[in-house]
């Protein structure tokens, strides 16, 4: 898993630890931008 992949994860993790839904919308903004389609591959593909 490269490094924004991990980054990506960690974001996720961390929003449903907080009881929050880890939505594209949720992880984009945690990251402070990128791209959705990066960010749908790698939720998806765990």
């Amino acid at each position: 898993m490269s490094n924004p992949d991990k980054k990506i994860h960690e974001i996720a993790d961390q929003l449903v630890e907080n009881n929050i839904k880890p939505t594209l919308a949720n992880v984009r903004k945690e990251l402070g931008g990128g791209s959705f389609t990066t960010e749908v591959y790698q939720l998806l593909s765990s």
